[in-house]
């Protein structure tokens, strides 16, 4: 199953980086969660679609358009578990600042009932 989560990972940056944030639902069971490092912008524990989708519009408009995820490496690990490795790279809608983080996230579990964990 981890080998399809790869691709899922791949598919779900490349929503993203699209503008497709609506998309991006499609790869979230409707109890999935999703915890970042509260260091992030808007970081926290989020759980349910409904907190997903608040988290990742509000991450959205906060950025000028082309922020995105670039996508480095993606790790299968075994027994469902994935780990993606990048950078956020993106311009902040109010401040005007380029910036550019690492970023990486462990997928954990499996497609449609996972749980993820977004770390910086």
């Amino acid at each position: 199953m981890s080998r399809e989560n790869v691709e899922v990972i791949r598919l779900a940056n490349e929503a993203w980086n699209r503008g497709e944030v609506e998309a991006m639902f499609g790869f979230y069971a409707h109890d999935a969660e999703v915890e970042t490092d509260p260091r992030f912008i808007d970081g926290g524990t989020f759980r349910g679609l409904p907190a997903i989708r608040r988290w990742l519009e509000g991450l959205r408009d906060s950025w000028e358009r082309g922020a995105a995820v670039v996508t480095g490496e993606i790790i299968d690990l075994g027994d469902d578990r994935v780990l993606s490795l990048g950078e956020w790279s993106g311009t902040g809608e109010a401040s005007g600042v380029q910036t550019s983080i690492p970023l990486a996230g462990l997928d954990l579990e499996g497609r449609k009932d996972h749980s993820c964990s977004m770390v910086l």
